[in-house]
């Protein structure tokens, strides 16, 4: 049986006690996006990312041409039009199962959009499935880059996966794009872990674990020249990708 920690504290409350962020000054964004963004912060700086970034077509991985690496092997995956090689198929960063709901006009297109998804070998989509990211004390399976098993929330039990280390920045900035850009009324059990219904879309856990991820992995090369691409396919990337300084100002 597999173990879950539920929430049973007012997240909210606990974070309306944190200093709010300063103002993000203009200098953070380019010329294009600076009357929209900048000057805010917390949940209207959120809001204005949504409205400023938001996808304008989710066709998932269709016509997709590239190589891309698969750091849960180590291995360069090559996509012809949307078809991945034998034995590879589009994972996700981010569970879109803690979604409780399908809404095609908004809440679950997560599971099409290009900024969550990256190649995983099926196995290996089987193993993480909607597993929180944490640290693994105690590995049920563990390879070379990564590891499943049973690590420690608020000192209880409950079912992890550690992902690569070199995929932890990116893990970090997917998760911010995904609670700014697409809130929900209702996680999964598993999902509250992690996220929040309310502004600013994270549990404690959650926040600690992401914003220590994304300082001590900056963005890298591979995820710039990711998030243009996506940008280019969907008309809207991943603004914690492409400005960085962003998630220090929601």
């Amino acid at each position: 049986m597999k173990r879950l920690v539920t929430l049973v504290t007012a997240l909210a409350g606990i974070f309306a006690a944190v200093s709010p962020r300063a103002e993000m000054p203009a200098t953070v964004v380019s010329e294009a996006h600076i009357n929209n963004l900048s000057g805010k912060s917390g949940k209207g700086l959120s809001d204005a990312i949504r409205k400023e970034f938001k996808p304008q077509k989710l066709n998932g991985t269709d016509g997709l041409t590239c190589d891309l690496q698969d750091h849960f092997t180590g291995r360069t995956v090559s996509i012809i039009n949307g078809c991945f090689p034998a034995g590879y198929d589009s994972g996700e960063i981010v569970p879109h199962k803690w979604w409780t709901y399908i809404d095609e006009a908004g809440g679950d297109d997560i599971k099409k959009d290009l900024n969550n998804l990256i190649p995983m070998t099926a196995d290996d989509i089987r193993r993480k499935s909607d597993l929180l990211p944490g640290k693994v004390d105690i590995p049920e399976f563990s390879s070379a880059y990564w590891s499943v098993g049973i690590g420690s929330i608020y000192g209880k039990e409950t079912d992890l996966y550690s992902p690569p280390e070199q995929l932890r920045g990116r893990v970090a900035r997917a998760f911010f794009y995904a609670a700014v850009m697409y809130p929900a009324d209702i996680f999964t059990p598993r999902g509250y872990n992690m996220m929040d219904t309310d502004y600013p879309y994270f549990s404690v856990y959650g926040k600690e674990l992401l914003v220590r991820w994304s300082k001590e992995y900056p963005v890298t090369p591979e995820e710039m020249e990711w998030e243009a691409r996506v940008a280019a396919m969907q008309g809207g990337g991943n603004p914690f990708v492409k400005y960085a300084e962003l998630s220090e100002y929601i």
